[in-house]
């Protein structure tokens, strides 16, 4: 992953900004609105406005769904609690996903389109970031404008596609993206607005293939998708820390991660037990004897705990590790896309057998561990191969009971990234002791955002609102 300290303030001169939900979905109604623009300009404005929902919004709100967290404050977790109050919340991500995010994309996307001879990779990297942000779209409401979106002259209304199109469609438009990427001498693309691989198009390619698995996998709940699953393992994925995809944050004024420049503002720069461990996920790692517990997560003396009670239940915070100014938005990790591998075999869905799928499993979970490497958290060699032997061996387990710890470890490394926590714990159910937080307005874990009113209002097509807790189509 290259780094590149951009101000996260910056602001791009032509931002598409929505005063309605109505023109949310539409980028040629205004006559002063630009039509072709450098997409270098384009890029940082999508990424910072996304990975800032991502961190503050999702992350920093949503965590304690899957037990993350549990929020000292309830600003930051009413919507675990299926409060449907708090509209600025969704409203804002909805808006920002579609007007600054998939708006801008598309621009860049036929700025690249009118010119001759085409920058096809311009067009590839746009599409593997709408497919991105598509993605992030239906694993929060589930029906969501896809095939009609962002074209409000012939759809001023557009439909909300069934999440199966539309993982269908996000599966598509990745196989569009590969098949245009040309990693030829001089061939264009965005480099110094690419945040996250500076033009690297071996890397998008690696992008586009464990996104398109990410997809598949949940697709693979509901229909007999293994062909392709089996098709994405054998290609470029993103299998080495060099590979992650992740906006890069920096601890300098204007770069800061965004869920720790709230404790910047607002505590010091520390955690005032705004984000406490939940007893449910701590719980797992003391049972596993997981040395990740000290990275996770702090002491903090104002349980009432005796000394040297730390992690017992939930006598902890969530650590300065993770919340400090120059942690990124992780969008894609290697060790999610490993252990993603290793339970594609061990379910059959791509060869290799069990052997295999246990020594994806491993390597998942070190890549995991290592990703703390010289940064604060770090885990000592010594550490991980305790732990890695502690486990067992995953041939020597009924298939069910194997597939079950890689799914558990899936769950440990998307640790704070709630977007994928939240996914794929609605995938798998595992650990199966998440629930509904104490105090929560709905019987059952939550499972969707509600869709904004302002958008509800303006499109006569937009879905009844259904029970928060009601399953999304791709879950078993």
């Amino acid at each position: 992953m290259k780094k590149y300290f951009l101000p996260i303030l910056l602001a791009a001169t032509f931002v598409f900004v929505n005063t309605g939900c109505d023109d949310a979905l539409d980028i040629n109604t205004d006559p002063l609105a630009a039509t072709a623009v450098d997409p270098n300009l384009l890029f940082p404005e999508v990424l910072v406005n996304l990975s800032n929902n991502r961190t503050i919004e999702v992350s920093g709100r949503l965590g304690n769904i899957v037990h993350y967290y549990e929020p000292g404050l309830t600003v930051f977790g009413t919507m675990a609690y299926g409060d449907l109050s708090n509209t600025f919340l969704v409203g804002n991500i909805w808006s920002n996903w579609y007007s600054i995010g998939l708006k801008n994309l598309v621009l860049a996307e036929q700025t690249a389109l009118s010119q001759d001879p085409q920058p096809v990779n311009v067009i590839a990297q746009s599409k593997l970031l709408q497919s991105f942000i598509y993605y992030l779209l239906t694993t929060s409401w589930e029906e969501v404008p896809f095939s009609q979106a962002l074209n409000a002259d012939e759809f001023p209304n557009p439909v909300f596609d069934p999440q199966e199109q539309v993982l269908e469609g996000i599966v598509a438009m990745v196989d569009e993206a590969l098949a245009l990427i040309d990693k030829g001498d001089g061939a264009f693309s965005v480099t110094d607005g690419d945040l996250i691989y500076g033009g690297n198009m071996d890397n998008w390619e690696r992008f586009g293939n464990s996104l398109k698995l990410k997809a598949l996998m949940l697709l693979a709940n509901k229909k007999d998708v293994s062909a392709q699953i089996a098709a994405a393992v054998a290609a470029p994925r993103i299998t080495a820390l060099s590979d992650e995809a992740a906006l890069q944050y920096f601890d300098a004024p204007g770069n800061f991660n965004p869920l720790w420049n709230t404790l910047n503002l607002f505590a010091g720069g520390n955690n005032p037990e705004w984000w406490n461990a939940s007893t449910i996920f701590i719980d797992v790692l003391n049972e596993l004897e997981d040395p990740r517990l000290s990275t996770y997560y702090d002491e903090s003396d104002s349980f009432g705990a005796p000394p040297g009670s730390f992690g017992v239940d939930g006598n902890a915070i969530v650590s300065l590790n993770i919340l400090r100014p120059d942690f990124p938005d992780r969008y894609i990790t290697p060790a999610e896309i490993v252990l993603l591998e290793a339970e594609a075999i061990a379910r059959g869905f791509a060869p290799g057998g069990i052997g295999a799928a246990d020594t994806k499993y491993r390597e998942g979970i070190k890549l995991s561990m290592d990703f703390y490497d010289a940064k604060p958290g770090a885990i000592q060699e010594v550490d991980k191969e305790a732990y890695l032997n502690s486990l067992p061996n995953l041939a020597e387990l009924p298939t069910d009971d194997a597939v079950e710890a890689i799914q558990l470890q899936i769950y440990l490394e998307d640790f704070m990234r709630s977007p994928e926590g939240w996914t794929q714990w609605r995938r798998t159910k595992v650990p199966s002791t998440v629930q509904a937080p104490a105090g929560s307005q709905i019987s059952g874990v939550l499972r969707r955002l509600f869709y904004p009113p302002d958008e509800v209002g303006a499109n006569p097509n937009a879905p009844n609102l259904k029970d928060l807790d009601e399953p999304m189509w791709f879950e078993n």
